[in-house]
């Protein structure tokens, strides 16, 4: 009996954990410029510097990751740039237990971020760490993004 107890509390504790990742979409049926600059070269984090460009489908589901090389890293002024085309997403970071309604979260969204630029055939987006959260919002709680339409 102690024994089930003990599987039971364990599955309780673990359960309660979710890995959320951070996207761009594109769903513009035009590709898209991003660009974004961070204050520190982190690789979990969100705005982190291993980004890579997925695919995905008509469910937001991710469906292929894309060749690294299709990103540029400027690790001198700590930028990242790319070409999204539509139906490709950029994975920008991870974290544990994410959620646009806590102050913290929050905080770990825009702390990285020195700017944020997205262009688009007709307008281009220019976010900071004051105007970030604006953009962003959450699909399910594995998956938090900005999605350009």
């Amino acid at each position: 009996m102690k024994r089930l107890i003990g599987i039971i509390l364990l599955l309780t504790l673990t359960s309660c954990s979710y890995m959320t990742d951070f996207y761009i979409f594109n769903k513009s049926g035009n590709s898209i410029f991003v660009e974004y600059k961070v204050k520190e070269r982190l690789n979990e984090e969100p705005f982190a510097f291993n980004a890579r460009i997925v695919e995905f489908d008509s469910d937001m589901e991710i469906i292929e990751i894309k060749k690294a090389f299709e990103i540029e890293f400027n690790n001198e002024i700590n930028t990242l740039t790319c070409e999204l085309k539509n139906g490709q997403a950029l994975w920008i970071g991870d974290d544990i237990n994410f959620s646009l309604n806590d102050a913290n979260d929050i905080k770990k969204l825009k702390r990285n971020l020195i700017y944020l630029k997205i262009k688009t055939e007709n307008t281009e987006i220019n976010a900071d760490e004051k105007n970030i959260i604006g953009f962003f919002k959450t699909f399910d709680r594995h998956t938090v993004g900005i999605e350009i339409k």
